[in-house]
Formats: C-alpha cells, structure tokens, sequence
C-alpha cells in the first residue's frame, strides 16, 4: 500500500489546508458544469432562488428534456455535499424530476447563474478550542404549493464548524406552525443524537448538552411541558421523545428570533441580505479562504520539499494561481500572487506577475 500523503482532490471536491483550517469546495466541478451547459458568459445571480417562487406543476405547461432535466439536478444535488447554500434550492427542483416543466428548468438555470457568481464556496474547518455541539432547526408551514406539505430543515455545528444540513418536506399535512416546527425539531433531535453517539465512539463524549435553537414559541413550550394536551396526541410520538432528551440533558432548547435562525435558508427563499447573513455565520466560505490554503501550501512546499523537486512543486502551486485569477480578479488576490511571485523563481514568473497587477487594476476599476 502506498501513502499518497494528505487528500486534495477526490470525486469533484477539492481539500485545501492551511494554517487557518480546511477548506473543501468544488469550484473545478462547478466550472465544469457552467461549461457543460454554456452559462459561462451568463450574468451571476445573488441567490439560487427568488423569493415566494410558488413553484408547483401547471396542467398544460410545456414539458421539457427529461432526463436532460434529471441530469441537471443531480449535478446540482451532488454539488450541495459542499454547499449549504445549495440544499433548499437543489431540494425544490428535484420534486419535479418526474414531470418537469419550463418553469422548472428555467429555475435550474437560475441555480447556475448564482453558481456563476460564488464557484468557490464550500465549508471551512477550524479549530475552535472546544467540540460543543449545536444544532438550528426551522420549518415553512404549508410551503409545497402542490401538497401543502411543510418542509423542514437543520443545521448542526461542531466545535463551531458546520459538519451536517439537510431540508426535507416533511410526510405529513401539518395542521398548524407550531405542529410542523415541532416535527422540524424531532429530525434536528434524531440528528444530534446520531453526532453525540459519533462523537463517543471517537473518543470525544460530549459533556455538555447541545443547544438546539428554534424560532418557535407553541413548539418550545410543548416540548417543555409535561401536561398531555388534546390538541398534541396526532404528535404525541415526537413530544415524548424531545420531552425525554430534555429531561436527560441531551438537549436545551433556546429561543432564537427568526432573523437569526441560520436553518431558515433550508426551508425557503430567503431575501439577499437574509442569504448572505446567515452563510457569513455559518462559514467563511469566501474565495479568501481558498487563497489562504493555496498561499499557505506553497509556503510549506518552498519550506520543507527538497531542492530537486522545489520546481515541479511551485509550477503546480503557480498553475493553481493563474487558473484562479480569471475567475476572480479582486485586489486581495492580486495581493497574495504578486506576493508569492516575489517568493519564488519559476518557468511562470512572468505570468504570475502579470496576473496579479491585472488582477488589482481590475479590481480599482481601471481598464487592462
């Protein structure tokens, strides 16, 4: 067996260290995917999906390309692996992979123009000098315009680092709010219970309880009450579980206001500003992290690789960077390559250099 040293690539996810964390994304299997389909040149879009989209199956509606369709989804499913941003977005479309329409497709088409605008978001790892454990849970009451089905959603953070999401419609009608954020909060519950087990088999039992954050009052004061009501027996399953994780200190469950409620971007579209605040809290998942790593690499590889293999090495570092400063031309990055031009003497200095002086004149607005 041979060791082929730390994992930086595999089946479309890209791993970049650093002395920050890791960083892991899929900006070359978004790339791909954006020529695939010829939306390179497209105009980027701020969010996956507008806003009360009320997207349902119109009897009449032209169809389109099935499995052309099929085929477009699942790409985008398999890039929501890395992208939190992606889950809600890629769970709608996906309901329509039997029956699609125009009006379906003409969303996926929205999905990779906002891919267009962010191909190097993923999910970063720190280290934050604890494994507490969180978790966000939410639910849109009634959201499924074709079965008023409820979708639900969550997040769960370790050591402040976001390992798990998902957003599911639920199975069932959901009578009210409270009952559908009640469910929401017995998946989030199954969810940290599967981590707590995780965590102890590793070695790692955690000793506190997990702070489960809900928007919802009626749902938080049934899971904390322990008077049986009429009106909870058609969930009486879900209250006797979150009540018995409560009074083992399994779990807490805090109020948090819907502005803050990170999970809200699993369940439904959100506004820009909405959008982008909430993935800010969630993770740094800008391309400066992916700068960082690349910077970070290098560095290491002029420190520690012998001097016979320092040019095969910086190449691919300066390789790295050239590919990158087309896609984005902001003065930080232009920073960091004049930086480590001035670093190294490789076949592509030249072209390093010139990179990062467009790469800074483009990002002043002056013409290249």
């Amino acid at each position: 067996m041979k060791d082929l040293g730390n994992l930086k690539y595999f089946l479309g996810i890209e791993v970049l260290r650093s002395k920050k964390g890791i960083f892991i994304s899929q900006r070359k299997y978004v790339l791909d995917l954006l020529t695939e389909t010829g939306m390179l040149n497209y105009k980027p879009a701020d969010t996956p999906m507008v806003m009360n989209h009320g997207l349902q199956i119109i009897e009449g509606k032209k169809m389109v390309d099935q499995t052309r369709y099929q085929r477009l989804v699942g790409k985008i499913l398999y890039l929501s692996h890395t992208r939190p941003d992606l889950a809600y977005a890629a769970g709608v479309v996906s309901r329509f992979m039997h029956k699609p329409q125009e009006q379906h497709l003409e969303v996926v088409y929205k999905i990779l123009r906002y891919l267009k605008g962010s191909p190097r978001k993923g999910v970063i790892f720190r280290n934050h000098g604890h494994l507490n454990l969180h978790a966000f849970t939410d639910a849109d009451w009634g959201g499924d315009r074709d079965s008023r089905k409820s979708t639900s959603g969550y997040f769960t953070l370790v050591g402040g680092n976001l390992v798990t999401w998902k957003n599911k419609r639920q199975k069932v009608v959901s009578m009210s709010s409270a009952e559908a954020e009640f469910r929401g909060i017995a998946k989030g519950v199954t969810e940290v219970l599967w981590l707590r087990k995780l965590l102890s088999e590793l070695g790692y039992t955690p000793k506190k309880s997990c702070k489960l954050y809900c928007d919802n009052m009626a749902s938080i004061w049934i899971s904390e009450n322990p008077v049986q009501h009429d009106r909870t027996k058609h969930v009486e399953i879900d209250r006797h579980f979150i009540k018995d994780n409560l009074e083992e200190k399994v779990i807490s469950l805090p109020f948090v206001r819907s502005e803050d409620q990170l999970a809200d971007i699993l369940t439904k579209a959100v506004t820009t500003h909405a959008f982008e605040g909430a993935l800010s809290k969630l993770a740094r998942t800008s391309a400066e992290a992916e700068v960082l790593a690349i910077r970070e690499g290098l560095l290491l590889a002029l420190k520690y690789t012998p001097p016979k293999l320092e040019i095969e090495t910086e190449a691919d570092a300066v390789r790295e960077l050239l590919m990158n400063v087309e896609d984005n031309l902001s003065h930080e990055f232009g920073v960091v390559i004049v930086d480590v031009a001035n670093l190294i003497d490789c076949p592509w200095i030249c072209e390093l250099k010139h990179a990062g002086r467009k790469a800074n004149k483009v990002a002043h607005g002056q013409n290249w």
